[in-house]
């Protein structure tokens, strides 16, 4: 459901996400380039692969959401529609944080900071869900 005083928005935020992915793709180049270089010390090596591995676990989730409520615009045909797709979109970010958190903790900083990501996540979608509940009635 777009919002009829601004039928550009969900335009805006599909060319977010696709720079979004565009920067993903270039990080990766630069990754790859780096690590193929063979220009760090084991020791370097190791803290630059968990910085890259934070920097595109990042960039991928700041397109995942981004794709996601593009869609959600597009494919909402009510208010209450549209909370329960946030929802959904939001349940599955965190599900997926949480996955890939479990898989790898690295670092207590970066473990706090995707901690922190998730009960954001899931606060955003406890308050959707509660939104949709309340304009269903």
């Amino acid at each position: 459901m777009t919002d009829p005083r601004r039928p550009w928005a969900k335009w805006a935020v599909l060319a977010a996400a696709a720079m979004q992915l565009v920067a993903l793709t270039m990080t990766l180049r630069d990754y790859r380039i780096s690590v193929g270089a063979g220009i760090y010390s084991p020791a370097e090596l190791e803290r630059y692969i968990l910085a890259m591995r934070t920097t595109l676990l990042l960039q991928s989730m700041s397109a995942a959401a981004l794709l996601g409520c593009f869609l959600i615009a597009v494919l909402a045909r009510s208010r209450q529609s549209q909370k329960r797709m946030e929802t959904v979109l939001l349940m599955m970010l965190s599900a997926a944080l949480g996955v890939w958190l479990w898989f790898h903790h690295e670092s207590p900083g970066i473990c706090a900071v995707l901690g922190v990501l998730i009960a954001v996540f899931l606060s955003g979608a406890v308050l959707s869900f509660v939104t949709s509940r309340r304009s269903g009635k």
